[in-house]
């Protein structure tokens, strides 16, 4: 099995909130977006079903994941 990412990045200061999913967390471009939160599952369909969960999540349920895996906001994806 291959392991997967559910991400999410944000656009701007506390801007549109983006949930995806990738394959390779190092290689994470976000084309302008910074990476504020991510968590690993064990495959790339168990990925997709959390991430359209999540999704469904309205922002305040968002923003409080991400505050507290990372409550600076900091892109995880610089030094990667």
């Amino acid at each position: 099995m291959t392991r997967a990412f559910v991400t999410i990045a944000v656009r701007g200061k506390m801007g549109r909130l983006c949930t995806g999913v990738t394959g390779m967390l190092a290689a994470w471009r976000g084309d302008g977006a910074r990476l504020v939160w991510y968590e690993e599952c064990p495959s790339l369909p168990q990925a997709k079903r959390r991430a359209g969960d999540i999704r469904r999540w309205n922002r305040a349920c968002k923003i409080a994941i991400i505050e507290k895996a990372n409550p600076a906001w900091e892109d995880l994806s610089d030094g990667r």
